[in-house]
């Protein structure tokens, strides 16, 4: 694999022009692995400062700290506006159309709207802090500002990963998040319980957001290099103008995706509280150790998918998709084995109260085997312009499970929340495959192995 040097920026924009011939293994294999390696090492870290967090604060501090990230996660891909997806699709393609101008346009666009969001972002907090909204209910007070704060610094973030990953600069990319954040966040909130001897849910969210600022500095300095070295043209006076038109889908589907994947514990705390959203969280984090593979072919696959679309080489398209299917969904189903047989274990490092909660991690990995059998069929909607039947689908999708949710929630508590995100994953991945199918004439799931589409 090539070393992350600014000598090698060109080395994607070259791949991208010789998509149809190369073999798939081969354009995957280098960054493919960097990748998977990248975000096997993050997920182990990620896990790990779950766990310590969870044993720095007592059962309702981590209930709350719970609530607070998930939520931030979610206002994240408010702050970020789409734009982590749009970068992924446009780069590719601007390059492909041998137009620069066009690609570094829509970068620094980027950046101006992400800051922009970011401040009112954090205005909106500062409103909600000086009135208490929420405070009453979860118990959180002053939590609205750490939330955004956090925010701001997820959507920035997720945007230079993007930046970086469409430039083929796999490490700079995913390790200063995946890897540095998640040691450093955890060491700094220890820092402050052994000084202080106390750490609070806010005070974690406010110390997670400032290491997530902090880490982000090399990538911010490389990536404004980079497209700063880009041609200025014509093209980029209408670039604006030009994507533009698929913002607004691509920015609600992203929305709406966060909400799937992380608004269970929210919504957990604020109808039964912060304790048993403590336990659910700890499962939701566990569960999510499957998603790994479906992370990391999506973000070497995305700009790729994009190229191979938009160079009219469906062939390659559907060869890269069956390569993802394969690995996709042969990891994730042996990660539910392996959950099936230690999962409690898992659930006791938080607490070992959290053991109880081994059947809600096992329905969340069904969800998530289900969605592993889809493929990657986000990612491919949104870079082969169906990103308004993306949102479609998510929005119905999200609709039944927030309404299942709140339905039975309150009386049958955490295993209702799980079986309404398992019916939601299950509702998304036969639509998307279905629409993919009749639509691009491809398929990202499984069923490519048995029947064409």
């Amino acid at each position: 694999m090539k070393s992350d040097s600014p000598h090698n920026a060109g080395t994607l924009s070259r791949l991208l022009h010789s998509v149809g011939g190369a073999s798939a293994i081969k354009r995957l294999a280098g960054p493919g692995i960097a990748s998977f390696a990248i975000k096997t090492v993050g997920a182990v870290l990620g896990y790990g400062m779950m766990v310590v967090m969870a044993r720095m604060m007592d059962a309702e501090g981590y209930g709350q700290f719970g609530v607070m990230l998930n939520a931030s996660v979610v206002f994240n891909t408010i702050v970020a506006v789409g734009l982590p997806v749009i970068i992924m699709r446009l780069w590719p393609e601007y390059m492909v159309k041998n137009l620069p101008s066009g690609a570094r346009a829509a970068a620094i666009h980027g950046f101006v709207i992400i800051l922009v969001a970011s401040l009112l972002m954090l205005a909106v907090g500062g409103v909600m802090d000086q009135f208490g909204i929420g405070a009453s209910k979860l118990g959180i007070v002053g939590g609205a500002v750490a939330i955004a704060l956090l925010s701001a610094a997820g959507g920035f973030s997720d945007y230079l990963s993007s930046l970086l990953r469409a430039q083929d600069y796999t490490i700079w990319s995913l390790a200063p998040r995946d890897i540095v954040w998640r040691i450093a966040a955890p060491a700094f909130c220890g820092l402050l319980l052994y000084y202080k001897g106390h750490l609070d849910s806010v005070e974690a969210i406010r110390i997670t957001a400032a290491a997530m600022f902090v880490i982000m500095i090399p990538q911010f300095l490389l990536a404004f290099r980079l497209v700063q070295n880009l041609t200025k043209g014509a093209h980029s006076q209408a670039a604006w103008g030009e994507w533009r038109k698929i913002l607004l889908p691509i920015w609600a589907a992203s929305i709406l995706y966060a909400m799937i994947q992380q608004l269970d514990v929210v919504v957990v705390g604020w109808l039964v509280g912060s304790a048993e959203a403590g336990a659910y969280f700890a499962a939701q984090k566990t569960a999510n150790l499957l998603s790994l593979t479906m992370i990391a072919g999506g973000l070497i696959g995305a700009p790729l998918m994009a190229a191979a679309y938009h160079g009219n080489k469906l062939d390659e398209l559907r060869r890269l998709l069956r390569l993802l299917a394969l690995a996709i969904g042969t990891t994730t189903l042996i990660g539910v084995l392996v959950l099936a047989v230690i999962g409690g274990h898992l659930l006791a490092l938080f607490d070992n109260e959290y053991r109880s909660a081994y059947t809600i991690l096992m329905i969340l990995s069904v969800g998530f085997a289900i969605d592993a059998m889809a493929g990657p069929s986000a990612y491919l909607m949104q870079m082969t312009g169906l990103e308004k039947p993306c949102l479609i689908i998510m929005a119905v999708a999200y609709a039944i499970v927030l309404g299942l949710q709140f339905m039975f929630v309150p009386k049958y508590g955490m295993i209702a929340a799980a079986l309404a995100n398992t019916c939601g994953s299950l509702i998304w991945s036969v639509s998307a495959v279905f629409v993919l199918r009749r639509c691009r004439h491809v398929d990202p799931s499984v069923l490519a192995f048995v029947k064409k589409a």
